[in-house]
């Protein structure tokens, strides 16, 4: 009897200190911010460069250009952005050689149509008959606000900007609509109006952090709202249906 309690005692504490580690980790994922630093230029071609980091700066990934660095504790691994793009691609041209141009599909695209118009017709019976729609659309217009306020920048600036269309007047009421941004906005552009060219050039900034928790929540309160649970029935309804015919 004593062996079985021991042997219990000792399941109950590896389990214990399993879920305190989960918790823990949870908790830290959730809470611990991620930092970003944006930063998004066009001189003579795109240029994307960022870098986010989570956990003091031990895990982390910094994009510059076409090459990529990913972070883990002390295992840095590097990447090459543009390789993958360019072998999906020559597997693409591979595929639409080896098929049968004479090979009809227009049966297959109609049927599609129509079980995607039967599709819109059940679900939008089940909008039709719900009786909360502005409560459901003031929760989901509420959560995206907060959604909203968790992405927001803490810097965003656009240090340069030039841009030209070709034609003085649609240049002029860019140069005149950028003004009007200036006034209101809390983040400035510094905006030069190339009257005589036909270019763009730009440089942007942005910096911030974004914490899981601040979306965690407007998400878990909007899905568990009266509203949202009895449109979900209705929809898993609907599709319950439609698998059986």
């Amino acid at each position: 009897m004593s062996a079985a309690l021991t042997i219990l005692i000792v399941i109950a504490r590896i389990a214990g200190w399993i879920l305190t580690v989960a918790a823990a980790f949870i908790l830290l994922v959730l809470f611990c911010p991620f930092r970003y630093r944006l930063r998004v230029s066009k001189a003579d071609r795109l240029r994307l460069d960022m870098r986010a980091t989570w956990l003091f700066g031990l895990v982390g990934v910094r994009i510059t250009g076409d090459s990529a660095v990913i972070r883990l504790l002390f295992v840095r691994i590097k990447l090459r952005l543009g390789e993958g793009k360019a072998k999906k691609t020559r597997k693409q041209e591979k595929a639409g050689k080896s098929d049968d141009p004479e090979k009809p599909e227009k049966a297959g695209i109609f049927g599609k149509l129509r079980a995607g118009f039967g599709m819109v017709q059940a679900y939008g019976a089940v909008w039709r008959d719900f009786g909360m729609k502005l409560t459901l659309l003031e929760k989901l217009w509420l959560t995206l606000k907060r959604l909203g306020k968790a992405v927001i920048p803490k810097r965003l600036e656009l240090t340069r900007a030039r841009a030209g269309f070709g034609d003085p007047a649609r240049t002029g009421w860019l140069l005149g609509a950028v003004y009007i941004y200036n006034a209101f906005s809390p983040f400035p552009v510094s905006f030069e109006a190339d009257f005589g060219g036909e270019n763009v050039e730009f440089d942007a900034r942005a910096a911030g952090t974004i914490a899981l928790w601040r979306f965690v929540w407007p998400l878990a309160a909007f899905c568990l709202s009266r509203p949202f649970l009895r449109i979900a029935g209705g929809v898993l309804n609907v599709r319950k249906e439609l698998a059986r015919q």
